[in-house]
């Protein structure tokens, strides 16, 4: 039982590895959501926390350093763009909905309730989707470290719910027209054109370069994305996802001539 430090040579940044009662768990930022980029940082992060850390019976551990040490392991588990992206919904979600009482008191009713109020949240299905997924992830990782013993299965999605959901709202293109010829300047024309006529991503969008537009062969292509959403406030310039998000469509004439 204890902590140690240790360090990663193809991040060039120390960690924390925690062993207590069976189980361990893998600290990489501090309480300021920072890189420990010493190993004296890290050393000193386990001073402050040393009656959390050394204290051997996690259910007694504070909920907000469980959400913590959930947080550091699902970074490493994933990539970045992923953690960003679930995150943002566990800090919004997940984390109010487990914040009313010790974690360790939570049975299987209480996830029934948890999901219920997911399913019910006015957000998109993929939105939820992600709710629930991260959710779920924290629901194991508190198995995983006998926090508690709950049914993960019972966070799930409700899909009678967004059968009634599926009237869509979206433009026509007379919408379109009419919201376009309020535009401002060429730049702004362009860019909804696109968004519009193409379905990109805003992340797509703003990885779109000059080199991407075959003029002769009149193609647009789609290689990258640029993601700033992510909590250490880094633009990062990211590859696509899967090779189905490579891709390119003909160069519309509506969008050519936008000087």
């Amino acid at each position: 039982m204890g902590a140690n430090v240790y360090y990663d040579s193809k991040y060039k940044r120390w960690y924390i590895k925690n062993y207590c009662h069976r189980c361990n768990h893998t600290i990489i930022l501090d309480e300021n959501k920072n890189y420990f980029k010493t190993k004296k940082s890290a050393l000193d992060y386990i001073y402050r926390n040393k009656d959390f850390l050394n204290y051997g019976d996690k259910q007694n551990s504070s909920n907000k350093n469980i959400f913590n040490n959930f947080l550091d392991e699902l970074k490493i588990r994933v990539k970045d763009s992923t953690f960003n992206s679930y995150y943002s919904k566990f800090v919004n979600y997940t984390m109010l909905f487990f914040d009313n009482k010790k974690i360790n008191k939570f049975s299987n009713k209480d996830l029934i309730a948890i999901s219920t109020r997911i399913n019910n949240l006015n957000l998109s299905k993929r939105s939820i989707s992600k709710i629930l997924y991260v959710t779920r992830e924290f629901v194991h990782y508190l198995n995983n470290n006998h926090i508690v013993k709950l049914n993960a299965s019972l966070i799930t999605i409700n899909k009678n719910i967004f059968e009634e959901r599926k009237i869509m709202n979206y433009y026509s293109l007379d919408d379109f027209e009419k919201f376009i010829s309020c535009a401002e300047s060429n730049r702004e024309i362009l860019i909804f054109k696109l968004l519009f006529y193409y379905g990109l991503r805003i992340g797509e969008l703003r990885g779109l370069m000059y080199k991407d537009i075959d003029f002769n062969n009149d193609i647009l292509y789609i290689r990258r994305s640029i993601n700033c959403k992510n909590i250490d406030h880094i633009t990062k310039i990211n590859s696509l996802k899967t090779k189905s998000s490579n891709r390119y469509y003909p160069l519309l004439p509506d969008v050519k001539i936008i000087n």
